[in-house]
Formats: C-alpha cells, sequence, structure tokens
C-alpha cells in the first residue's frame, strides 16, 4: 500500500508576522549599519562576532550563524534571488596579497563587515524577504540562533524547510502485494517502492519549454558566463597588476635614494626628489588598489554571486517544468496500464462466467444419469472419498507406489484382496514383492502387470530425497505457491493501487501546475528587480572605478610636479 503524498509546496510569499521586528522594518526603513567586529577567545579558540545595529537593536552574529541563516532562505524560497554573503574560497583567495597575518585577519573582517552589512541591507529592501519572520528572529538580540534554527527544523520538517521536488511521496512497503505475479508487474512498469511522483534529473530536455523561460536561460547563460570569464578575471587581472606595479615603484625609489647618496649638490637633491616620488607612486598605487577591491572588486564579486543565483532559481523553474511533463507522462502510463489490467480483469471474469456455466450443466448430466441407476447405497462415495487420502511416495514413474497402512480400498475384480490385517497386497504380484528384497514397507500396493525391476527401481526413488529432480520439482512447487497464491487475487489489488496511484498522480499534476505558474510569475518579479538593481549597482561601480583612479591621478601628478621643478631648477656646469 503506498503512503499518503505529501502536501507541501514552494513556497512564494512569507506568512503574515506582527512581531516588533516586523513593525520596525516596515514602518521605519532606516539604514541597517554592522559597525565593528569583536573578537572573542574562549579556550584557546577565536572568533568574530558582527555587531548589527539598527534603529533600538544591536545584535551580535557570527559569520556561520549569517550562512546558515542565508541556507534556510534559499531552501525556502528556491524562487527568489536571495542576495549572496562573502565566500570562504574568496576570502582566503583576496588575503594571500598581505604579508602579515594580524593584517590579513583584519582585512578579511574588513571587507565580511562590508558585505554582510549589505547583505542585511538587501534583505530589508526586499518586498517579499523583508517579511520574513526568520530575519526578523536573526536581527533580535535575545534570540540564540542554533536553538531558532532547531525548532524550526522540527516544526517545518514536513513543509517549508524541504526542498519541494524532495518530498514526492514514496511507497511505504517493498511490495504492496505479498504474490505479485510476473505478469503484473511487466504491465506496472515500475517498482512500486519507488517514487509515485517522478524527480527529474537536470540533464532532463523539456519537450514543451516556456518560451519565457527560454529567454531568460539564454540571457543569463550568457549574462553569466561573461561575469565569470571576462570581468571577474578582468578585474583580478588588473589589481594583480596594479599590485606588482607597486612593488616595482617601491623598488625603484629605494633605487634612486641609493643612487643620491654618491652624488652632491644640486645632484643629489634631484636624484633624492624622483627616488621619493617613486615612493610616493609606490603608497598612493597600494591606496589604489585598496579602494578599488572596497568600491568595485566586491560589487564585481557580488554581481558574479547574484548572476548564479539567478541562474539557480531559474534552473529550479526548468525543475518545475520538468517535473509537471513527467508527471503528465507518468499519468498516460498509468492509465494505459489500468485498462489494459481492467481488459484482463474482463476476460477472466467471462471466462470464469462460461467455466461455471459448464460445471452446472455437467453436474446437472451427472444427476441425471444418477436418477436413471437408481439410489445405490452410498457405498461408492465413501469409496471415492478415500482416495483423498492415498500417500504418493513417487510420481516420476508411470504409476504410484500407494501407501495403503491408513486407508480403506475398494474392493473390485482387479486382483486385489483384503487380507486379516486390512492391508492391501498384490494377489497376482505377491511373488515380485517378495523377491524383491529391498526391505519396502509390507503396506504397499502396486498396479497389475509390472515388472519386479520397475518395482524396484521405484521403492528406491522413493526413499527420502535420492532423486535431485524430485527435491527441484518440490522446491518448484512451494516457491510458485508463495510467488502467486491467487493471481486473480493479485490483479485485483493491483488495479486498487493503480486507480489509488492515478488519483495522486491526478492531484499532484493540478498542484504542480499551479506550483509552476507562481514560480514563473515570481521569477519574472526577481528578474526585473535584478535588473534594475544591476543598472544601479554597475553604474555606482564604474563611477567609484573613475573617481578612485581620478584621484590617484592627482595626488600622484602632484608630487611628479615638484619633482618636475626639482629638477628644472637644476644647472649642470660646463
Amino acid at each position: 500500500m503506498v503512503s499518503e503524498m505529501n502536501t507541501s509546496s514552494t513556497k512564494i510569499h512569507p506568512d503574515p508576522c506582527d512581531c516588533p521586528t516586523a513593525t520596525l522594518i516596515e514602518t521605519n526603513r532606516s539604514t541597517l549599519t554592522i559597525p565593528r567586529a569583536e573578537t572573542k577567545t574562549v579556550e584557546n579558540h577565536s572568533y568574530t562576532l558582527y555587531v548589527i545595529a539598527y534603529e533600538t537593536l544591536e545584535t551580535k552574529r557570527r559569520y556561520s550563524e549569517f550562512e546558515s541563516f542565508r541556507t534556510t532562505l534559499s531552501k525556502v524560497y528556491p524562487a527568489l534571488f536571495v542576495p549572496p554573503i562573502p565566500g570562504k574560497h574568496s576570502l582566503a583567495a583576496y588575503a594571500q596579497a598581505h604579508t602579515s597575518s594580524r593584517h590579513k585577519d583584519e582585512a578579511m573582517i574588513e571587507k565580511r563587515k562590508r558585505m554582510l552589512q549589505r547583505f542585511l541591507c538587501r534583505l530589508i529592501e526586499h518586498p517579499i524577504l523583508s517579511k520574513e519572520h526568520s530575519l526578523h528572529q536573526f536581527l533580535q538580540p535575545d534570540v540564540v540562533w542554533n536553538d531558532y534554527l532547531a525548532t524550526l527544523s522540527l516544526a517545518s520538517s514536513s513543509s517549508a524547510l524541504k526542498t519541494p521536488l524532495l518530498d514526492s511521496a514514496t511507497s511505504s512497503s517493498s511490495s504492496p502485494i505479498s504474490g505479485e505475479s510476473n505478469f503484473v508487474s511487466s504491465l506496472l512498469g515500475t517498482n512500486m517502492s519507488g517514487q509515485i511522483i517522478p524527480i527529474p534529473t537536470t540533464s532532463y530536455t523539456l519537450k514543451a519549454p516556456d518560451p519565457k523561460y527560454l529567454t531568460s536561460e539564454s540571457s543569463f547563460n550568457n549574462q553569466s558566463q561573461h561575469a565569470n570569464t571576462r570581468f571577474d578575471r578582468s578585474q583580478k587581472k588588473v589589481l594583480g597588476r596594479l599590485e606588482d606595479l607597486s612593488n616595482d615603484y617601491s623598488e625603484m625609489g629605494a633605487v634612486y635614494n641609493a643612487l643620491s647618496l654618491d652624488e652632491v649638490g644640486v645632484m643629489a637633491n634631484a636624484v633624492e626628489q624622483l627616488g621619493l616620488s617613486n615612493d610616493e607612486t609606490s603608497l598612493q598605487m597600494r591606496q589604489l588598489v585598496t579602494q578599488l577591491e572596497i568600491d568595485f572588486a566586491e560589487h564585481v564579486q557580488e554581481y558574479v554571486q547574484r548572476a548564479a543565483i539567478a541562474k539557480q532559481s531559474i534552473r529550479h523553474w526548468h525543475t518545475k517544468q520538468a517535473q509537471l511533463e513527467m508527471i503528465g507522462e507518468a499519468l498516460v502510463t498509468k492509465q494505459m496500464t489500468l485498462q489494459t489490467l481492467l481488459k484482463t480483469e474482463g476476460q477472466a471474469e467471462r471466462l470464469q462466467a462460461t467455466l461455471g456455466q459448464s460445471e452446472q450443466q455437467h453436474q446437472q448430466q451427472h444427476h441425471e444419469g444418477m436418477d436413471m441407476n437408481g439410489d445405490g447405497d452410498g457405498d461408492d462415495d465413501d469409496d471415492l472419498a478415500s482416495y483423498d487420502n492415498i500417500d504418493t511416495h513417487s510420481i516420476e514413474d508411470g504409476f504410484s507406489a500407494v501407501n495403503t497402512s491408513s486407508t480403506t480400498f475398494p474392493s473390485s475384480d482387479n486382483g486385489l484382496q483384503n487380507d486379516s490385517k486390512g492391508d492391501f497386497v498384490s494377489s497376482s504380484h505377491d511373488d515380485h514383492n517378495n523377491s524383491s528384497g529391498d526391505g519396502d514397507d509390507e503396506n504397499t500396493s502396486y498396479p497389475n502387470a509390472v515388472s519386479a525391476s520397475a518395482i524396484r527401481a521405484s521403492r528406491y526413488r522413493s526413499k527420502k530425497w535420492t532423486s535431485p529432480r524430485k527435491l527441484f520439482n518440490a522446491m518448484s512447487s512451494t516457491i510458485q505457491g508463495m510467488i502467486d497464491v491467487d493471481p486473480e487475487l493479485t490483479r485485483r489489488n493491483q488495479i486498487e493501487t493503480l486507480k489509488t496511484t492515478i488519483t495522486q498522480l491526478e492531484t499532484a499534476k493540478r498542484k504542480t501546475l499551479e506550483e509552476t505558474k507562481q514560480v514563473s510569475s515570481s521569477i519574472q518579479e526577481e528578474l526585473k528587480r535584478f535588473e534594475k538593481q544591476n543598472e544601479m549597482e554597475l553604474k555606482r561601480m564604474m563611477i567609484a572605478f573613475a573617481k578612485t583612479h581620478l584621484e590617484f591621478c592627482e595626488k600622484n601628478m602632484v608630487s611628479w610636479q615638484r619633482t618636475r621643478q626639482q629638477v628644472d631648477n637644476m644647472t649642470i656646469s660646463d
């Protein structure tokens, strides 16, 4: 018997929440900040707490808590573009350029502060995620986040926190019927212990995809590829080369300063000024790299992450469409299988009715013949009933060795006589039985006209399990009885199971169709917000990139103008 189908669905909108934090977010759209970070040490283990300041609230959270919070949101809202947080690997790569471990930790903490702050600000500004109660709890200082997650997991184990496609119904036993026949199994075409609701793979090709989905998928594939292979890689190369150029200027400045020590007078001053300008250029270029990482590189990384998140949500859209198609195909297959079984059941019922009529006619003819021969004394009926208790020892011969120790065999003219002990022996084959000499039971009778050698062979094969064929036949008979005790009952049970499965598939198809429409609508709205947000972010990034270079060039120009004036004032004697 299959289990009931789980009724969980893709969550699109949060449940209504009237907690104080929700009211605070709704009425006050003030800026959330992470002004500082605190490092704690417990039993030689250090960790960092990021202080979240929002209105009157001040909450401290670890990076791992941010990570679990975002994972929860992504599972609850697979159709929404949940903002990214800084990744661990990218932060490690970022810190490789720094030599001091203390400076490395400080740079990583500062970067996380900025990116985690933008993560929370985007959640508060989101029209749907800002109403999520888990966000309100995350901002509460008196809420222990791990305890809240445990409570949330227990309360939502069968609904929100589960991936909707993994909530398909499964059967509760390995086989719904104890005696399932091979014929029915071939008709079902599936293992009854498997999934009732089909689970599509990522490589599934849609047969009738939504045109909007095709447009979105193509656009984001190109955008994601451009962001990963060109935009992000190019800005990393630029920053790396600027870092190398800064080191080259520092090395060049040291060379000019050493050279000025070998000169005297005006020449020494000019060479020294040239060295100072190189040192200042090196310092300003390092500041340029740092500022570009803050105002440009971090935003490029978030841009790449957001593109990947959007692509993942579009993949979820693809999965819902694929599941809808597979449910439709499975429903058609089950309906065809049910029609085949119903047709077979109808044929079996007609055959049974025909056999019943024939048997009834045969019995009627038999009773008419009995009436014509007279009533009789009933001895024949007792003789016929005695055959049910006959124990056969061998089934491989042309006859059966019959144990008559506990049976009453009817008297007839075939040469069998009843002795004084009530046992039957063959009157025409006593010599054969006595001369066999194999120690068989005395209470064994054989048919007439049988040779002594045939009797001895039959007695030999009837001893225990001397014949392998006898053991195989017995095992086959037993297994066949276990496999299919009642084929008709098996078929009827399979018909009922198929009807239940078809009902569940029809319900799942209606529900999945509704969810697919909701996912499509939600992703379309998210794409509009994504494009608008990207335009603003790219504009801000380009302006920051240009302003940072402009400030660097202005400061650098002032330094080199002083050097030029120093060189121009230098006079060279003939």
